[in-house]
């Protein structure tokens, strides 16, 4: 069995150098997102080595990683060129997959789809580029000045300023000096992930405009110190929207 994933590991090794460059704005047509199944300690170990030694030369997106334990199943995002490679390989290694996703590339057209309109203003309903979200969280202090202070975390590697906003009143706990615990909420700090950023934009939301009306949300802001980040990772987030949709890290 270990002489039967050698040959077909040194068959992906072969593919790999026929695999094109990518061009500067990344597409995905005909990639496809196999869902794999393990069922022995040594199937396991077959996708350990795959996601160790083929991930970079072949393209590989792992959308959920490899585990030690068996009978648990991993997600690869797989582009064409590679896909009757990695195919053989799990044949070889006696691995039965599920195909996810056909095409990803219809999926990222509908996420893009989904993008706002770029106006400035926030769209709770779409997904928001970093110049709208970075305006409404500079906003959010002029409107609510009792209850929302804008800090500056940082600067980023590309020199993007990264925003949090504190959310919390002059009653409750703090009426009595007393210092308020802390709730901590971020989102984005992988760059694809954008319904991340769009939750923790939604949840703030919540608090600034319906302090006063909801019980539940006015103790909260009354009792805690709410601090949120939408997007952590800027420069990845931004790369998304302008280079590579499924781009994950900084």
């Amino acid at each position: 069995e270990n002489m039967h994933l050698a040959v077909a590991l040194c068959a992906l090794l072969a593919a790999a150098a026929a695999l094109p460059a990518p061009s500067q704005r990344v597409r995905f047509d005909g990639h496809q997102v196999l869902r794999v199944f393990t069922s022995t300690q040594a199937q396991v170990d077959a996708l350990a080595t795959l996601r160790t030694k083929m991930t970079v030369p072949l393209s590989l997106d792992w959308w959920l990683e490899p585990s030690p334990i068996v009978g648990r199943h991993v997600d690869i995002s797989i582009p064409p060129a590679a896909m009757s490679n990695v195919t053989a390989f799990l044949a070889e290694s006696g691995m039965k997959h599920t195909t996810m996703i056909p095409n990803l590339q219809t999926l990222v057209d509908e996420s893009m789809a989904s993008v706002a309109s770029g106006n400035g203003k926030i769209d709770f309903t779409q997904y928001n580029e970093l110049a709208e979200i970075n305006t409404f969280l500079q906003t959010l202090p002029r409107d609510y000045p009792e209850l929302v202070t804008l800090v500056e975390v940082g600067t980023s590697y590309q020199g993007r300023t990264i925003y949090a906003v504190k959310i919390t009143s002059s009653v409750g706990r703090n009426a009595s000096n007393a210092a308020k615990p802390g709730i901590w909420l971020d989102g984005g700090i992988h760059a694809r992930e954008w319904i991340a950023p769009a939750t923790v934009l939604y949840i703030l939301n919540e608090f600034v405009t319906k302090y006063g009306t909801d019980a539940e949300l006015t103790a909260l802001v009354d009792d805690w110190e709410i601090f949120a980040l939408p997007v952590f990772n800027v420069d990845g987030y931004v790369f998304t929207f302008e280079n590579n949709r499924m781009w994950r890290k900084t």
